[in-house]
């Protein structure tokens, strides 16, 4: 009973142009108290057309202007991931010039936990890790995963994907997500400790 009843809905909805003007031409002589003829008959009609066209083109731009929810995202990786963190060694307008073809790619970032903050305007969080030259880099987390980032102790292997950008003449991991977390860390006294995932 459910669907028929929304399969008659549905065309009362889809047709509802159609079904109007219909009623306009079976009422017109009740309502108007004039005789149908052809030329209003062709009117009505013409206004029907210029509804159903309107509707159509309102709906084709909405369509288009609204943000896609159907694609994903489609992320472009790139083929070495050590060469972009030698590229971030480099420093000024050179640096900027040399990662303008990389910026917006994703990459896959190791290193080794050493401490998390939110940012100023608490919509991100920044995790800093040692990579294996000893380098200091900080990787910029969705706020909406500090849960996932609070599991994580100091002198643990983390490995997360992140998108490569370069802000302030400096290489920016950003919209990180991460992809795993070791399951033994070492503390500042240089004991092994090992985590329940």
């Amino acid at each position: 009973m459910n669907g028929l009843m929304r399969a008659t809905r549905r065309i009362l909805v889809d047709y509802s142009v159609v079904l109007a003007y219909l009623f306009a031409i079976g009422s017109w002589q009740f309502v108007t108290n004039t005789p149908l003829t052809v030329r209003t008959i062709l009117t009505l009609a013409a206004f029907c057309a210029l509804s159903n066209l309107f509707g159509y083109l309102s709906a084709s731009l909405r369509a288009l202007s609204a943000p896609s929810a159907e694609k994903p995202e489609k992320r472009e990786f790139v083929d070495d991931p050590r060469a972009i963190l030698d590229l971030a060694k480099l420093k000024g307008y050179e640096s900027i010039r040399l990662f303008a073809p990389y910026l917006g790619k994703w990459m896959t970032i190791s290193g080794v936990y050493d401490g998390a903050a939110k940012s100023l305007d608490q919509d991100s969080i920044h995790v800093s890790i040692f990579l294996e030259d000893n380098r200091r880099i900080n990787l910029r987390f969705d706020a909406e995963r500090s849960q996932q980032i609070r599991r994580f102790k100091i002198g643990q292997r983390i490995t997360a994907i992140c998108q490569i950008q370069h802000r302030n003449f400096t290489f920016t991991p950003e919209n990180c997500e991460l992809l795993r977390i070791a399951e033994s860390y070492i503390d500042a006294n240089g004991a092994v400790f090992r985590t329940a995932l």
